[in-house]
């Protein structure tokens, strides 16, 4: 395939028919009176069954996108419906599974239960997201005199097996009418089609000794694969990677799953597995130290591997970590209605992110204070790899705390565009950002792989989720937050949980 544009005026526009359900088989189409329509060219069929809402059910090619919206309008399909699967839960028992599950096993988790002084366990619930990039995402199908296809388009990042997608679609209208197509989605149709960040439910069991060291971690992810597999596989290995972040665990096992349900195919994004990961284990650590009544960060020290520590101590001297916990612990004194929280993250083996964050407990509403990420020095340009750290911050604390990807209970997705589906803005970023870097000399040996030099994790945005957690603590010492992103309507939930007044 190469590049070719073709002439505007030989440009036919190609056009999705997405199916009404999420799950059906397509028993009867009549698009005579369509075809009759001025401007329209071909109607092709896609599929007798349907997979999500939204799938593609035919394919259009007109003169105009207002031609085939206007033919839609005529054409008559009978879909017998079915229940939809909507929740990983269910399609795991089930047994719906994309690629094959994985399981990992070190040592005797039976037997470090046994042996812990207390055992805590939960579930956790991280959404998806949608990689919200302004470009478009249009592709132009030409068909050679030889019957070959050329494209010329665009596709980015997250995109990219959407792309592919629309490459065929385009392509297969092409070849039909024997002229160039051009299929061109709009914004709401490219987040009803693309695939998000793969949501996923996180049962734990952590047992720990009275000292606060995690002896055995026993979990079970089940990540929402959507109804087809994108790079399951590349999910399942990089959460396996990061399973136990950066500490030492003598007893594990868990069992990762990509679960098949009927919403669009959920697919790959920045940091894919490695941070719902790192995420887990990391509240696992603060749980830890809420039950023993202990500071989380003595937590993490006590738990971390000893190559890690050196850097972990220069975080705590550089952020000033005591000082700004005990004024936090002021604030939250003298403050009935507004709570300030801190978390110190050591991440994915690449450097550590201090997060303060303030609540207003009235409204939900939370502004970041102060963030600042400690990362190991980068080979390439420091001021580019600075804004890029800066960039991917942003990205997961909206992720975190307030892009919520929404379904009704008949799958069809809610958050379909800008009105209803919520991004980072100017006002969203920590008000005092900074980002500081460190040499390998802290290292008594180099555990940084080349994928980490060339992009910062998504993982420093945890600690802003974590600082969340801590600031509810201060209203109710067992207050855990497992449902994620922390909009507003969860912090006022949280807070008011089972009260209707905040204790003085």
């Amino acid at each position: 395939m190469h590049n070719h544009t073709p002439k505007k005026d030989s440009i036919l526009y190609g056009y999705v028919y997405g199916s009404p359900v999420a799950s059906g088989s397509v028993c009867s189409v009549d698009c005579t009176e369509a075809l009759q329509s001025k401007g329209i060219h071909a109607i092709i069929p896609c599929k007798n069954t349907v997979t999500y809402a939204g799938e593609p059910v035919l394919l259009l090619a007109a003169d105009s996108r207002s031609c085939a919206q206007a033919a839609m309008k005529k054409i008559k399909v009978r879909i017998k419906q079915t229940t939809p699967v909507l929740d990983p839960e269910e399609a795991f028992r089930q047994q719906q599974f994309h690629a094959e599950p994985v399981f990992i096993e070190k040592g005797d988790v039976e037997e470090g239960f046994s042996q812990a002084y207390r055992i805590v366990e939960g579930t956790i619930t991280m959404g998806g997201q949608k990689h919200f990039s302004p470009t478009t995402q249009s592709i132009t199908a030409v068909p050679a005199a030889d019957g070959n296809i050329s494209f010329a388009g665009s596709g980015f990042d997250g995109m990219e097996p959407l792309k592919s997608r629309v490459a065929t679609w385009s392509a297969l209208l092409a070849a039909e009418c024997k002229r160039p197509v051009c299929l061109s989605l709009d914004m709401r149709e490219i987040m009803v089609l693309l695939g998000k960040r793969h949501p996923v439910k996180v049962h734990y069991k952590a047992g720990f000794t009275k000292e606060g060291i995690l002896q055995a971690y026993n979990t079970r992810f089940l990540f929402d694969g959507g109804s087809y597999s994108e790079r399951a596989a590349a999910v399942l290995q990089k959460c396996g990677q990061y399973l136990e972040n950066i500490y030492n665990i003598p007893h594990v096992s868990a069992q990762l799953y990509v679960c098949k349900t009927n919403k669009p195919p959920n697919t790959v994004h920045s940091d894919c597995g490695a941070a719902q990961a790192v995420a887990a284990i990391e509240h696992v650590m603060d749980e830890i130290a809420c039950v023993l009544g202990f500071d989380s960060a003595e937590v993490r020290e006590k738990n971390m591997q000893s190559t890690w520590k050196p850097v972990f101590e220069k975080g705590l001297r550089e952020f000033a970590y005591t000082q700004k916990k005990e004024q936090v612990a002021l604030f939250n004194k003298e403050n009935r209605y507004k709570k300030r929280g801190l978390a110190l993250l050591a991440v994915a083996r690449i450097g550590l992110s201090f997060t303060e964050v303030e609540i207003d407990l009235h409204t939900g509403a939370h502004d970041v204070i102060h963030t600042e990420i400690l990362h190991k020095k980068p080979v390439a340009s420091a001021f580019f790899v600075e804004k890029s750290i800066e960039d991917a911050f942003v990205q997961g604390m909206g992720w975190m705390t307030m892009e919520e990807v929404l379904y009704d209970n008949a799958g069809v997705l809610l958050t379909a565009g800008a009105d209803t589906y919520k991004v980072p803005g100017i006002y969203n970023i920590p008000q005092n950002f900074r980002v500081r870097f460190f040499t390998n000399r802290l290292y008594k040996e180099d555990i940084q792989n080349r994928e980490d030099q060339k992009e910062p994790l998504i993982i420093y945005s945890l600690s802003v989720w974590l600082a969340l957690q801590h600031a509810l603590r201060s209203v109710d010492r067992k207050q855990k937050v497992l449902e994620t992103p922390v909009t507003k309507e969860r912090v006022v939930q949280c807070a008011f949980k089972e009260r209707t007044e905040l204790p003085h």
